[in-house]
């Protein structure tokens, strides 16, 4: 995790009109790479007003090493037999129906963040009063900083790596993405449930995943099968708090704290049926909710299961849920 005043979720370049550049990925036949492909370019755009954010320092860490790119691939979403606190071991629990039955489930490629939102980043986005991509003028939307709303919050932890919290869906979509995207010139979005398990699970980074559950071993959480070294949790050991991103091992696609620390809220929320389909970034609000996934630190560890689901409606504010940007890999 970089030690400057913002740390950034994720940070592809992306114009739905217009991609070039540096890859996330490079190899020698880069420039052979297919036309009808172009994945986003990690920030290489360079425009005069971009520019004079980066001096500010707030954008430095636009580059690839902010984000990580989900090779697509078919996988098995919900709660599987392996899974020691399946639905069949949470009879009590509400949300246990909605973790079944799996189902096979394609993924199209994608970004998404090595990090959780920070707090910095919330807070300068929502608070910029300066030129957008286009050109145009910004005016800001908060008045009062959310970070002082989240000082009187159970154990939130102030500061610029740390992720943001006390955000309901609607405010990440209706107002944070979009000023987002106008600032940057980009198109980020909030990853799918299915797209948010599949990279929860490494992808086709995981043997288990890659194999359809036929070889190796299946992980619990997201990165192995011991909370303790993923995530952080109520154990009864240490103090339930929020901690810095990235303090934690990382999946195997190098993604951290997708198990504990903040859930995190998702595109939307679906009933699970045994048909199989492919995934777009589906942002179907079923019984009007919207999913979060992945524990937080005030909750145990059965929280922090892949599979784990949970809902609230989009307005819903609590200081242990945040969230991670996505984005798509344009095709042209």
């Amino acid at each position: 995790m970089m030690c400057v005043a913002v740390s950034l979720t994720i940070v592809p370049s992306c114009k739905d009109d217009e991609t070039e550049g540096e890859n996330t990925t490079t190899n020698d036949n880069q420039g052979n790479k297919d036309e009808n492909e172009k994945e986003e370019n990690p920030g290489n755009d360079n425009t005069n007003n971009l520019d004079k954010i980066t001096e500010d320092g707030v954008f430095a860490h636009i580059t690839k090493d902010e984000m990580v790119l989900v090779e697509g691939g078919t996988y098995m979403m919900g709660a599987q037999d392996a899974d020691p606190n399946s639905p069949n071991y949470e009879a009590n629990d509400v949300y246990a129906y909605y973790e079944s039955p799996v189902r096979k489930v394609t993924i199209p490629s994608f970004y998404i963040g090595k990090y959780e939102v920070t707090q910095d980043l919330w807070d300068f986005v929502m608070h910029y009063d300066g030129l957008a991509a286009d050109g145009s003028k910004m005016e800001m939307v908060e008045e009062t900083s959310l970070l002082d709303v989240m000082k009187d919050a159970q154990n939130v932890k102030i500061g610029a790596n740390y992720p943001i919290g006390n955000v309901s869906h609607d405010d990440i979509v209706k107002f944070f993405i979009p000023r987002l995207n106008k600032i940057t010139g980009k198109s980020y979005r909030l990853p799918s449930e299915a797209e948010w398990e599949y990279a929860a699970r490494g992808g086709m980074k995981d043997e288990y995943t890659a194999s359809l559950g036929v070889k190796g071993e299946m992980k619990i959480y997201s990165g192995s099968n011991n909370p303790s070294e993923i995530g952080w949790y109520v154990d009864g050991a240490t103090k339930s708090e929020m901690h810095e991103g990235g303090k934690k091992s990382p999946n195997a696609l190098g993604i951290y704290d997708m198990s504990g620390n903040m859930f995190e809220w998702c595109r939307g929320f679906s009933e699970y049926t045994e048909t199989e389909f492919t995934d777009n970034a589906d942002d179907t609000q079923w019984l009007g909710m919207v999913g979060v996934r992945g524990g937080a630190y005030i909750y145990a560890e059965s929280y922090m299961r892949i599979a784990k689901r949970t809902a609230y409606t989009p307005n819903t504010k609590y200081f242990f849920i945040g969230f991670r940007l996505a984005h798509s890999v344009v095709s042209e």
